[in-house]
């Protein structure tokens, strides 16, 4: 399984890889309408920075994700709530950001490459403010495959030397051009018709 933050509750239950990347938890949240027409103070005095304005929020989140632990946590050392509303087990992190994105819900969190993929396709969407420390995200197997374990280890070690995992990831995570292109693809899952 992949990507995963590890975690001691999974880490009971699967054997994860070394872990690859650290990212935090982000969350997303809509600008104004016109924000194409505001200066740039004036739209972050719209958003959400302080992560203390999330007392009494409602943010949508995965049912059973980390998401979860990263929000109980911040309440935990806020000393109040934030209204955590955990979605359906069919829905994911990308229909989520959509409905943020579509103006149904205010806010939803998601790990920050994850976002930062969607806000390529929604540029209304502001996803700066952190909800977490930076979290270690690696692959999973099962326990009882320690040979896999031990294949993927080694094969990350050799692309986290050579330079190839930070080239992967800055094409598929950082490069708009790269998440614009795929958006306009005729196989892209959201837009597109057809089966690659």
């Amino acid at each position: 399984a992949y990507p995963l933050t590890i975690n001691k509750a999974r880490q009971q239950q699967i054997a994860f890889t070394e872990h690859y990347m650290s990212q935090e938890q982000v969350l997303v949240q809509r600008k104004p309408e016109n924000w194409r027409q505001m200066k740039l103070h004036e739209i972050e005095r719209t958003l959400i920075r302080d992560q203390v304005d999330l007392i009494g929020k409602d943010v949508y989140v995965l049912n059973s994700s980390s998401y979860i632990d990263a929000l109980e946590s911040l309440s935990e050392q806020m000393g109040d709530t934030i209204n955590i509303i955990e979605e359906d087990a069919g829905v994911d992190t990308e229909q989520l950001i959509k409905n943020v994105a579509e103006g149904k819900y205010e806010y939803t969190v998601s790990d920050e490459n994850i976002a930062r993929v969607n806000k390529a396709y929604y540029p209304i969407l502001d996803i700066e403010t952190p909800v977490s420390f930076p979290r270690r995200v690696a692959w999973a197997v099962r326990k009882n495959a320690p040979n896999l374990l031990d294949t993927l280890n080694a094969g990350f070690k050799f692309i986290k030397r050579n330079g190839t995992l930070k080239i992967i990831y800055d094409k598929y995570y950082r490069s708009t051009r790269k998440a614009l292109e795929i958006e306009r693809s005729e196989y892209a899952s959201f837009t597109g018709q057809k089966l690659t």
